[in-house]
């Protein structure tokens, strides 16, 4: 079984049903997995959590804005978990029967080795409150992805699966500000620690929002703060340069064009390039 812990953001206007629709979908798939949520800053995470039968979390280490530090929420769902592997998921992240089959196979193949299995998501415009008592709701939404879907990039990744006794210990990062996913690839891969995409495997569908956050006057400030962290573009990587494929079948090499990035990962030509690439995303607004 696995251990799956979120961070909400207050459950009013679209987001009660977005997390709503996030959190029915990981109980239904992953039943008998904990479900730890960290409280929000306005205080209904707690009622939602009773409401659902999860756990929530009220203390937390955070940034001087009130933003929750990613290793503050790892040290607690660790201590928490009642399971060996843990995953951190976005609120926003629906996920469907594919997901826990495909963790059990990578574990299979894995062992008792640390790793990181992560994946893309599916972009969808969504606003209906899912009726998780109609058998074919899966059907529905993944009918929806063929038709209006889009695949994100490999820089964004809304769920990790790793395990509790990963030996890593992660910088006081500010959770849902960029750096984080891209030096957790970077740091993994430098440690010889196998990067999982699971994207062709598992299929993780994030109901299309806006973000609040970013029109907040600190989100600069913590967006350079945990860019200071990660030490710099050149040490943040993406799903591109993972060093295994989990498809349906199990756990595989990556294939041509796929694995000249992967084996390119850790060389210094390659990793200024990105600099350069990161550094053109943000002349342009992209990053």
């Amino acid at each position: 079984m696995l251990t799956l812990f979120s961070t909400p953001r207050p459950f009013k206007g679209p987001f009660d049903r977005i997390q709503r629709n996030s959190i029915e979908s990981w109980k239904a798939v992953c039943p008998g997995c904990q479900i730890i949520l960290f409280e929000d800053e306005d205080g209904t995470t707690s009622r939602v959590a009773e409401e659902l039968c999860v756990e929530c979390v009220k203390d937390r280490q955070s940034s001087e804005f009130g933003t929750p530090l990613l290793s503050s929420l790892f040290d607690i769902a660790k201590e928490k978990s009642k399971y060996e592997i843990i995953v951190q998921i976005s609120t926003d992240i629906i996920l469907t029967d594919n997901f826990l089959p495909s963790v059990k196979m990578a574990l299979e193949s894995i062992g008792n080795k640390p790793f990181l299995i992560a994946g893309r998501r599916w972009d969808l415009n969504f606003e209906e409150k899912i009726d998780f008592t109609q058998k074919d709701w899966q059907i529905k939404i993944m009918n929806l992805i063929k038709e209006k879907g889009s695949l994100h990039a490999p820089s964004a990744m809304d769920y990790w699966v790793l395990p509790r006794n990963m030996p890593l210990e992660f910088p006081k990062f500010i959770i849902g500000r960029p750096g984080t996913d891209s030096w957790l690839v970077y740091e993994l891969r430098k440690r010889k620690i196998p990067v999982i995409n699971s994207t062709k495997a598992i299929t993780a569908i994030h109901q299309n929002h806006n973000y609040p956050q970013k029109s907040k006057p600190f989100f600069a400030v913590e967006k350079a703060y945990n860019l200071r962290l990660t030490g710099g573009f050149m040490n943040l990587l993406t799903l591109r340069e993972a060093d295994w494929i989990l498809t349906k079948k199990g756990l595989e090499k990556p294939k041509f064009p796929q694995r000249i990035f992967s084996d390119l990962a850790l060389c210094y030509l390659w990793r200024f390039l990105i600099l350069i690439k990161r550094k053109i995303d943000i002349l342009l607004n992209r990053w």
